[in-house]
């Protein structure tokens, strides 16, 4: 269906497709994004699968996730990392519409701010708040800005409950769950009525 990834913001306001703040972890090189320039980072060769160093392997633009997105026809699900001023949010919006992809987007993140702005800046396009659920608290804390931002929900797989789902589409929410590797425990939430499943390995 679609591939999830996320993006950061550089030094020099460009941005760049990474998991972790910092690039240690795929380069071997302690460099953090936020403070990095995007030359400096797409100069830093990343890790093949097996450990090894691949000459052509660097870290990818927003663009070339979203040319990976386009060629494979697959929905790009794209979390904004951190907390990214408003003129950060419309830059990726408007590299977005230059490939003429916003349709094919769901936006994703933790940092509610983030959804804020970018509800602000289109009332159209498909959003869901990452969250740990971790209490009813934080369970209704989502319910409350899905449906004041018309949101839908991407929650943690092992703090849902079938209530909480129910209750979710009650209010015309659906919800995403991550990160699943266990066929098992994804049939489960299947039959539970999960509308997306995040996954590293399944299929």
């Amino acid at each position: 269906f679609g591939i999830e990834t996320d993006v950061h913001v550089t030094k020099d306001n460009k941005f760049i497709i990474c998991h972790d703040d910092n690039i240690k972890r795929v380069t071997g090189i302690n460099k953090v994004i936020e403070e990095s320039t995007y030359d400096e980072l797409k100069r830093i060769r990343v890790f093949d699968k097996d450990g090894s160093y691949k000459n052509n392997l660097s870290l990818p633009s927003l663009e070339d996730y979203l040319k990976i997105c386009m060629f494979t026809n697959k929905t790009a699900v794209l979390e904004l990392k951190n907390k990214m001023k408003e003129s950060h949010i419309k830059d990726i919006l408007d590299i977005i519409k230059k490939y003429n992809y916003l349709n094919k987007m769901i936006f994703i993140s933790f940092e509610i701010d983030n959804l804020k702005v970018l509800r602000k800046l289109n009332k159209d396009i498909n959003i869901q708040y990452l969250n740990g659920i971790e209490d009813n608290k934080k369970k209704e804390e989502v319910i409350k800005y899905c449906k004041e931002l018309k949101l839908d929900a991407d929650v943690y797989f092992d703090n849902i409950t079938k209530e909480f789902i129910d209750n979710c589409h009650k209010n015309n929410i659906k919800v995403n769950v991550w990160t699943v590797d266990d066929p098992n425990k994804a049939l489960e939430l299947i039959d539970n009525n999960v509308d997306f499943i995040t996954s590293n390995i399944l299929e």
